[in-house]
């Protein structure tokens, strides 16, 4: 509830798009949502919070709701889920296993999802915007091999 409290200070509701308090563990915050054939969801900053149990049960639970998913997740790879032990900002709440994924098409078993395709974190044309240390900083860090390395940008479909 405090994430969506935040929200509401800088986006606003509307008949197309609301934003909904809730666990994504427990599957009852998607009875809130009217079951429609299809839906686009974006976790941003979700996956990472999970199990790989609880991440698969989310996807499942997603899968049963609506018959056609675009979903676009931003994740950790193993190696950022290992490393998050040691220090991170998710262990302030509480989060003791993160979720890590480096091969996306580990999802493909489940209920007719399907890996599209990775997408940059940071585009290139962005990048190209910035200029001196902001530029630099970019490149190598949210951009280069480091990121790369932590973090991923994940396409699917069912």
């Amino acid at each position: 509830p405090e994430v969506i409290d935040e929200r509401k200070r800088y986006y606003s509701e509307s008949a197309d798009y609301q934003m909904l308090a809730g666990d994504v563990r427990d599957g009852n915050w998607l009875e809130s949502i009217p079951e429609k054939k299809r839906a686009i969801v974006a976790m941003e900053g979700v996956s990472m919070y999970l199990t790989s149990k609880e991440f698969h049960e989310l996807i499942t639970s997603l899968c049963a709701h609506f018959e056609q998913i675009a979903l676009l997740m931003d994740c950790y790879t193993e190696m950022a889920a290992k490393a998050s032990k040691y220090k991170n900002p998710i262990n302030d709440v509480g989060v003791t296993q993160v979720y890590g994924l480096d091969v996306p098409e580990e999802l493909n078993n489940i209920d007719g999802v399907t890996f599209v395709k990775e997408h940059n974190m940071t585009p290139d044309y962005l990048i190209e915007q910035l200029q001196g240390m902001e530029r630099k900083i970019f490149e190598k860090l949210y951009a280069g091999k480091v990121a790369q390395k932590m973090y991923r940008l994940y396409e699917y479909k069912k």
